[in-house]
């Protein structure tokens, strides 16, 4: 038995909003994000003739869209928004992207931004608008992924080395804690114990009683 694929999704959207009102409350509020996707077109409302079932239809785009927090699709939809932008000034198309001027639209964030972020927000944004309107996602194509592997190692940031612990700082440390309480003097030595010892963290904090061994003069 045949079953229209989106009539389940409309089934499905009644369910997530029973009601008008919850129906059309989604829609206005996702009314901004539906506008930028162009679905395909065997998810406009035309193609029925039942009332209900094109109510629903009409109400399921709003419901597509909600497949991530509002915060994350406004992200995709803001990068979306600066590439559609920078591929109209430059006479090329948005939607569906061609995969090699997409790469040259990352090519300023690698240069401008040096920010590994700002270019994976740019790839996921547009890639998930392109999944939506039912065209393969940029994210896909070998050479985008080549672009953005080598932006990550490009923008990658050095690791920091620390300074190592000099013995002056060591004596400023013990010689502040000497004349305190008990415990100021516990570490203290432990302090001094660990430096001249030449002991890591965890060597330290697995000491006991039984650990040192004080010989007793006869």
């Amino acid at each position: 038995m045949h079953v229209d694929l989106l009539v389940i999704y409309c089934m499905f959207a009644y369910w997530i909003c029973p009601c008008s009102y919850g129906i059309y409350h989604c829609v206005a509020a996702a009314q901004p994000m539906v506008e930028e996707v162009i679905f395909p077109a065997e998810f406009h409302a035309d193609r029925f003739d039942h009332p209900e079932l094109r109510q629903l239809a009409k109400a399921l785009p709003a419901v597509l869209v909600c497949d991530h927090a509002a915060s994350t699709v406004a992200t995709y939809l803001g990068a979306y928004k600066s590439w559609k932008s920078w591929a109209s000034r430059h006479d090329a198309a948005f939607l569906p992207a061609d995969p090699v001027v997409f790469t040259l639209c990352i090519m300023p964030l690698i240069q401008q931004t040096r920010s590994v972020s700002s270019v994976n927000s740019a790839v996921y944004g547009v890639s998930w608008v392109h999944k939506k309107s039912g065209y393969q996602e940029p994210s896909e194509y070998a050479v985008v992924k080549k672009v953005v592997d080598a932006a990550r190692r490009i923008l990658a940031r050095p690791a920091k080395r620390k300074e190592p612990l000099s013995s002056v700082l060591v004596r400023k440390v013990i010689s502040r804690l000497e004349n305190g309480n008990l415990g100021d003097l516990q570490l203290a030595a432990l302090f001094s114990l660990g430096f001249f010892g030449f002991l890591r963290w965890d060597d330290l904090r697995h000491l006991s009683v039984d650990s040192f061994y004080l010989p007793i003069p006869m």
